[in-house]
């Protein structure tokens, strides 16, 4: 029932909160996925979460959504540390502290718990 209402909100009213939820909606379908399904989900997923990070780049939620779909999928579905990194660098200037916080994940990703612990 929620997903026809994020999709109408997210196609007539373009919110940040709402293709943030979307693209939540969609990872979390994509994670019981078949294999025939998954790309278009993933696909679906990046998609929405970029679209809330362009609509509002201090919604926290959709950048660390976005970033943890970077690190999660495989470089095939859009997956990419690299891109993870460009959006902790992005908010560096403006929102240090929420900087230090994806560049924690991305450490801990690598299994660097130093690099880790010094964001933290």
């Amino acid at each position: 029932a929620a997903l026809p209402a994020l999709q109408a909100c997210a196609d007539k009213r373009p919110q940040a909160i709402c293709s943030y939820a979307l693209g939540r909606i969609y990872g979390q379908q994509a994670m019981t996925a078949s294999v025939i399904k998954l790309p278009g989900l993933a696909s679906k997923t990046k998609d929405q979460l970029a679209k809330a990070v362009q609509l509002d780049p201090t919604l926290f939620e959709a950048r660390n959504g976005l970033s943890q779909f970077y690190l999660m999928a495989p470089s095939f579905a859009g997956g990419s540390v690299a891109k993870a990194r460009e959006l902790a660098d992005q908010v560096q200037a403006r929102q240090p502290e929420q900087a230090k916080l994806l560049r924690a994940v991305l450490a801990m990703n690598e299994k660097d718990w130093a690099g880790a612990e010094r964001e933290l």
